[in-house]
């Protein structure tokens, strides 16, 4: 009781300290401190005071904006009080574009999301919000917090900065409330730390510490630390472990609290409480596989994996094998991602997230504990719409199912190049292109059953449907419009086939031009005059008549990137990313081949290009090409340029550390290159001059995280998505 009135006592100082400076504040120096609050902080009912304080002001521009802010802080906490907010903006301030669009956009949100609650047919299970605002996720990687087996603790990882890594990470335990119960590590300079595991027991957490020499940060350590605080133990480190990668890799204890397994090269390796290697199962570790854990008996392992003909690692299935290795027996096999999985109490159930049904959600699947195989067909647990569903885990005893929503809300933003902070949202969607005029926007719908693409006119009004289908690419841009405007094509996958579609642009009935065995992401190219389609498909590039035919095979290699096939602007070549051989992921190579046949031929070599690239994109000029770099270490992430004469590789630009420079665009006339950048974790818009070889920025991170922009073919409008995702963890009560 006494911690209790203390905590009530500094809140209300604290309080009484924020209204005193607040009223001797301009309004935007308390929209400034709001933002700071939220972002930095992470003080969202702080935060909310400010927001109430500016929209009460009188200037209409900042209090609609703090309107908006007011409404997504609110989402954060998971609170009503944030539909409210926006339809307080869409009613009083309809005369501020920007903020009354946001608004009415993230309403259309929220009303979807109401779909989340379970089935009308059955009770609705009873959820509590457990955090609100988790540290930034990279969707692909394990989870950078834990429970404790009680479930009322949290030990998390945060980053002492957003935008610098090398300034480390803190390892703290919070309660459910958010609040800071004990800082177990301090931050410290090129010192970083991942994968923090409660031990069952709730005795000690597990942690992998890595430091960074030079730009190589490969030097890891197995760490250990009393969950009540102390100083922390290493029990093992590089080069007996060689983990490949901590963030994608395993960490996790074996049920009796005396042993903590981690993934590695080496496979499976377990060591006790004082770091003696105790065993090692042999496993073959694949990209993006997430090994989970023990079953509470200690008999198997779980984890998912990438199919064997998964070329694009879009395709995962969970799998079981023995604890101390052997056969390993598949669990799941449906089309899309079965991912994240995690053991129920008594070992008779892994519950998982995929999205099988159209929506990421969790699933349970009742497993014979003895033999290791299913027990009868899975069972949807949670049924939302609207949302990305990681890291299911099991609590309590058995009581409570936690897991992570990741909510992204995206806005079509078209406005002038010009002047990229003014333009405005238009709809709410994902991977928007322009018509050649500029006065259509096409994109991928989000939030709207069924999925599909959509127009909406760039000077405002309803969006009308073009396409039905989850088009396919899960990177960069899933459909192509063809340079006239007329027509539209893009792969959607039909069960386990992918088929090729083109459709008028104005809308009408779709034509099937080719159906594949393949579970690729594919992307289509047009050619300039509209009469072929270009696509990549099991390492062949095929050319296809729009009107109907038969695929033509240009030229093959090993693999292909199946969104990066690019027609060159006078249509005579086709420009791909590949790999030559084998067993080198990390080392793609840019590709150009005649478009009426002939020699493939190489545009980078292994010599002085060997990092992994992506983006690839051809200059107006026709001459060259652009792609996004990784280099030979964590920091490559240059912008470089590729000749059609066989001159060697040059450089375009490198942003400064810790400026993670991505994939772009160039502007019709070719003077201007648009890339998204990152140095916070959101993704910021940039342009860069190639006559002066000057860096701007034109869209901040700080007001969402942007994508990659399109132009109308005069250059004079341009279109991108904002996204702006709340992360939140919360609980289920399970009844069974």
């Amino acid at each position: 009781m006494r911690k209790l009135l203390t905590g009530l006592l500094i809140a209300t100082l604290a309080a009484v300290e924020a209204g005193a400076q607040g009223a001797a504040a301009s309004p935007e120096a308390l929209y400034q401190r709001a933002l700071a609050a939220e972002r930095g902080a992470g003080d969202l009912q702080g935060a909310i005071q400010l927001y109430k304080q500016v929209a009460a002001g009188g200037d209409r521009s900042l209090a609609a904006r703090a309107l908006v802010r007011l409404g997504e802080a609110y989402e954060k906490l998971g609170s009503r009080d944030a539909q409210a907010a926006y339809e307080r903006v869409v009613r009083d301030y309809a005369d501020q574009p920007e903020p009354a669009s946001v608004a009415r956009i993230r309403l259309a949100g929220l009303r979807s999301s109401s779909a989340a609650a379970a089935p009308r047919t059955a009770p609705a299970p009873a959820l509590t919000l457990m955090y609100a605002e988790l540290p930034r996720l990279r969707l692909r990687d394990t989870p950078q917090f834990d429970l404790s087996p009680a479930g009322d603790e949290i030990v998390m990882r945060r980053a002492a900065s957003e935008r610098d890594p090398l300034l480390g990470a803190s390892l703290e335990i919070v309660n459910s409330g958010g609040t800071i119960v004990r800082t177990l590590l301090a931050a410290q300079r090129e010192t970083g730390l991942s994968s923090p595991r409660w031990s069952p027991d709730g005795q000690h957490i597990a942690f992998i510490r890595r430091a960074w020499i030079g730009s190589d940060s490969s030097f890891h350590d197995l760490m250990l630390i009393p969950a009540g605080g102390g100083e922390p133990r290493r029990l093992i480190s590089d080069p007996a472990l060689r983990i490949p990668n901590p963030a994608r890799g395993g960490v996790f204890w074996t049920p009796d609290s005396k042993g903590i397994t981690v993934s590695t090269a080496k496979g499976l390796v377990t060591v006790d409480l004082e770091g003696k290697i105790v065993r090692t199962a042999p496993m073959e570790l694949r990209f993006m596989q997430h090994v989970i854990g023990y079953s509470p008996d200690g008999r198997w392992v779980v984890y998912d994996r990438t199919n064997d003909d998964s070329e694009q690692h879009e395709e995962t299935d969970i799998w079981l094998m023995p604890a101390g290795g052997g056969e390993r027996i598949q669990l799941t096999s449906a089309p899309g991602l079965d991912s994240w999985p995690a053991w129920g109490s008594d070992s008779r159930s892994v519950y998982f997230v995929s999205d099988r049904s159209g929506n990421s959600n969790v699933w349970r699947l009742e497993i014979d504990p003895a033999s290791g195989r299913p027990a009868g067909e899975p069972v949807q647990v949670t049924h939302y719409t609207d949302a990305t569903i990681l890291y299911p885990s099991v609590v309590d005893g058995g009581r409570r199912l936690t897991f992570a929503i990741v909510r992204e809300m995206s806005a079509v933003h078209v406005g002038s190049p010009g002047d990229i902070a003014s333009t405005r949202a238009v709809a709410r969607g994902v991977q928007p292109v322009l018509s050649p005029d500029g006065q259509t926007v096409y994109y991928v719908s989000q939030g709207e059953q069924p999925p599909g693409i959509l127009a909406a006119p760039v000077s405002g009004g309803r969006p009308r449907r073009i396409a039905t289908g989850k088009p396919g690419g899960a990177f960069f841009q899933p459909f192509a419009l063809s340079h006239d405007g007329a027509s539209l094509a893009y792969f959607v996958r039909d069960g386990r086939e992918t088929v090729l579609y083109t459709v008028p642009a104005i809308g009408g009935p779709a034509q099937e031009l080719v159906r594949l065995d393949s579970k690729e992401h594919l992307v289509p190219a047009w050619s300039p005059d509209g009469s072929r389609l270009a696509y990549a498909h099991k390492g062949g590039v095929y050319l296809i008549p729009v009107r109907g035919g038969q695929p033509e095979k240009l030229a093959a290699v090993k693999s292909i990137d199946g969104w990066s096939v690019r027609f060159s602007p006078d249509g005579s070549h086709i420009a791909l990313l590949g790999w030559p051989q084998e067993g080198k992921p990390d080392e793609n190579v840019v590709y150009v081949v005649p478009a009426g046949g002939g020699e493939l031929r190489r545009l980078t070599s292994s010599e002085a290009d060997p990092g992994y690239k992506e983006g690839l994109e051809w200059h107006p000029d026709g001459r060259r090409l652009t792609y996004m770099y990784y280099g030979h270490d964590w920091r490559g992430d240059e912008t470089r340029v590729a000749y059609m004469d066989g001159s060697a590789t040059t450089k375009l630009l490198d942003q400064p550390y810790p400026v993670w420079d991505y994939v772009g665009r160039w502007s019709p006339d070719g003077r201007t290159f648009y890339l998204i950048s990152s140095s916070r974790g959101d993704w910021g818009l940039y342009a860069h001059d190639a006559a002066t070889g000057s860096t701007r920025e034109v869209w901040a991170e700080a007001d969402g995280s942007a994508g990659v922009p399109e132009f109308s073919a005069d250059g004079r409008t341009i279109t991108f998505p904002v996204q702006r995702a709340t992360r939140q963890l919360w609980a289920m009560e399970l009844t069974r």
